[in-house]
């Protein structure tokens, strides 16, 4: 089925040959935007979460367990960088 004329499957993406990135492309994967500015009203002293007054932990929650079990099999992988990784737990 490879060698079919015209192919069953056309090609995922067909090249433009009139398709060019204009002259000013800007190449980064992350663009600032230099004119953005924080709302006037805007107020830092307020938490980034906002806590629910609403939810409640089940009765038969157990503050005892700990919230990662660690596994005693698992060891540090030789590729591990405390500095770039974190410290190793």
């Amino acid at each position: 089925l490879q060698n079919l004329a015209p192919p069953i499957n056309p090609p995922a993406e067909i090249d433009d040959p009139r398709d060019f990135k204009p002259s000013t492309w800007i190449g980064q994967p992350m663009m600032y935007d230099t004119s953005a500015v924080k709302p006037e009203d805007w107020d830092e002293s307020q938490p980034k979460k906002i806590v629910d007054i609403h939810a409640s932990k089940p009765a038969s929650w157990d503050e005892t367990v700990p919230v990662t079990v660690p596994d005693p099999t698992v060891s540090k992988p030789s590729d591990w960088a405390d500095e770039e990784d974190g410290d190793w737990e």
